[in-house]
Formats: C-alpha cells, sequence, structure tokens
C-alpha cells in the first residue's frame, strides 16, 4: 500500500516537472489521497494538480509536454485530442490545457486495489495530502 502511494506521488511529480522544465511551467500544485473505484469495488490513489505557463501555441506545448513525459519514461497512451494522457506502473496520468487561466490541470491515479483489515482502516482514514518538491 506504501509503494503504490509513494509511486503515484512520483509518477505525479516526475511529470510535472518535465511538463514544467518543457514550457516554462511554474506555481506547481498538487495533491492526492485513497478513493473509492468506479463501481464501488477497491480503492485507488488518486490526486489532481495544475501548473500555470506562458502564454504560447498550446498545441505546441502540448507536444513540448508529451515529449518531456515520454522521454521522463512515461508510456504514451493519448486517445482524447487536445490531451496528453500517459502511463507508468500501473499509473494513468492526463494533462491538458485550460484556456481560461492559461493553466495545465492534471490529474493522476494508480489501478484499483482491494484491501482489508487494517490496510482497510488506513484506505478509509485516507485525507488529502498535498505532494512535496514540485519546484521546476
Amino acid at each position: 500500500m506504501q509503494a503504490t502511494e509513494q509511486a503515484v506521488i512520483d509518477a505525479a511529480r516526475d511529470a510535472m516537472l518535465a511538463a514544467a522544465k518543457a514550457v516554462g511551467g511554474s506555481q506547481l500544485k498538487a495533491g492526492v489521497r485513497w478513493s473509492g473505484c468506479p463501481g464501488g469495488v477497491g480503492n485507488q490513489y488518486m490526486g489532481g494538480g495544475v501548473m500555470k505557463a506562458p502564454k504560447g501555441d498550446t498545441s505546441l506545448q502540448l507536444e513540448a509536454i508529451r515529449s518531456a513525459v515520454v522521454k521522463a519514461g512515461f508510456t504514451d497512451v493519448t486517445q482524447v485530442e487536445g490531451k496528453v494522457s500517459v502511463e507508468r506502473d500501473d499509473i494513468n496520468l492526463t494533462m491538458g490545457y485550460r484556456i481560461f487561466d492559461h493553466s495545465w490541470p492534471i490529474s493522476f491515479r494508480s489501478k484499483c486495489y482491494r484491501y482489508f483489515k487494517a490496510e482497510h482502516q488506513r484506505v478509509k482514514a485516507s485525507v488529502y495530502k498535498d505532494i512535496e518538491g514540485l519546484i521546476p
């Protein structure tokens, strides 16, 4: 369970820092917590964040982000135009551009796991936690 938490945090940090370096991003913020899976079976460690970026050609920025996160060890699994979706070690991350505030939101999640007894109680007691080390 702790390995899953650390893997999600590391993947989110790695992807956000690579994206920030690629497009001159700043003001990176993100957080995580345990949540129920769709359908109610199991739990996943998931979160989201945001990065501000200078104004520019968003299609070029999108490709720069895609290239940077792939170079950082992620596999491109994008299926939706205007987004970058990648995965690493069963962790999925998606970024896209939000025009009204010139930011790049990111969402990320582990696959679903089923926990029992003490681990299940720890998951149920989970609270939102900021991800540290998001300084490009």
